[in-house]
C-alpha cells in the first residue's frame, strides 16, 4: 500500500498503512516486555500474544517500516503517534545484535529466545535459506535507505548470503529449506519460493558478486513456470516437480500464489 501511494504520490492508503505499524508496535512492545529486545513477536492467538519472535518475520516488518517512510516520509507516525524511524531503528538494532549469530556464525536465528516454540507449533530449523534472504535484505537495504540512525550492520547482510549459499543450494540452481545433514526430515527439494527470495536478497546485497548465483536461480524459477500462471513449488533430486510442497492445509493446498508472486518480484 506504502509502494502504491509513493508510485502515484498520493496518500490513499496512509491511515492504513499507520493502522498497520500500530498493530506491528504492538507486538514489538510485547516482545520487549517479555524478552528485553526490540523484535516483533510473533502473533497474536484468540487474544494472547505469542511472544517468540521469528527473525525472517522480523525483516519483513523491517522493510515494511522502510517503504512507508520512503512513502511518507521518516516523521511517519504509527496511528498512536509512535515514531515509525525510532521503531524501525530499534528493530534493526536487534535483528543485527540479537538474531545474529556473529562472524563465526554467519546466520540469523531462526526464533527468539533461540529454540522456544511459538504458541502455534511448526518445525523450524537454523540456518534456514528464506531467514537468511529475509534479513540480509531488509538489513542492507535499511541501512542504506537514510533512516538508519544506529550503527551500520550492512556488512552482515553478504556474509549471511555467502555462508548460506554454500550450504542450501541445490542441483538445479535453487534453494533447500535448510542445510542437508542426512538426518530423517530434512530433505534435498528445492523450492521455488525461498529461491525467489534469495534471488531478490543478492540482487539487493551485490548484484554483481552473485551474477552466476541469479542467473541460475532465476533458470530455475523459469523452469517451475507454467504457461497457465502456476509456479511449480518444489523440485526433488530426480527432477520430479511438485505442487504446494511447502504447506499443506486439511484441504489439500498451500500457498498457491506464493512462488508466482515472489518470482515475479524476482524478475523471473
Amino acid at each position: 500500500m506504502a509502494d502504491y501511494d509513493k508510485a502515484t504520490s498520493g496518500t490513499r492508503y496512509q491511515t492504513v498503512v499507520r493502522k498497520a505499524l500500530q498493530f506491528l508496535r504492538d507486538l514489538q512492545y510485547a516482545h520487549t516486555v517479555a524478552h528485553s529486545t526490540s523484535l516483533i513477536a510473533n502473533l497474536v492467538c484468540e487474544g494472547t500474544v505469542d511472544t517468540v519472535a521469528l527473525a525472517a518475520d522480523c525483516a519483513e516488518c523491517l522493510l515494511a517500516m522502510t517503504a512507508a517512510m520512503d512513502a511518507y516520509g521518516d516523521t511517519l507516525t504509527t496511528y498512536s503517534g509512535y515514531s515509525v524511524k525510532t521503531m524501525a531503528n530499534d528493530l534493526y538494532y536487534s535483528m543485527c545484535n540479537v538474531s545474529w549469530q556473529g562472524d563465526s556464525g554467519r546466520y540469523y536465528a531462526t526464533s527468539y529466545p533461540i529454540g522456544e516454540q511459538t504458541e502455534i507449533p511448526f518445525t523450524y530449523k537454523e540456518k534456514i535459506s528464506y531467514t537468511a534472504a529475509l534479513c540480509a535484505w531488509a538489513n542492507y537495504v535499511f541501512a542504506n535507505s537514510g533512516f538508519r540512525t544506529t550503527t551500520d550492520y550492512s556488512s552482515q547482510a553478504e556474509k549471511a548470503l555467502d555462508f548460506i549459499n554454500t550450504i542450501t543450494a541445490g542441483q538445479w540452481g535453487g534453494q533447500m529449506y535448510c542445510p542437508y545433514t542426512g538426518t530423517a526430515d530434512e530433505t534435498q527439494e528445492e523450492y521455488s519460493g525461498y529461491t525467489a527470495l534469495m534471488t531478490i536478497a543478492m540482487n539487493a546485497v551485490n548484484s554483481t558478486k552473485y551474477a552466476t548465483m541469479i542467473t541460475k536461480s532465476i533458470a530455475l524459477l523459469r523452469w517451475m513456470a507454467l504457461s497457465d500462471g502456476r509456479v511449480y513449488d518444489a523440485v526433488k533430486r530426480d527432477g520430479e516437480l511438485l505442487v504446494s510442497k511447502v504447506s499443506q492445509s486439511e484441504e489439500g493446498y498451500g500457498f498457491l500464489s506464493l512462488a508466482a508472486a515472489v518470482g515475479l518480484l524476482a524478475g523471473a
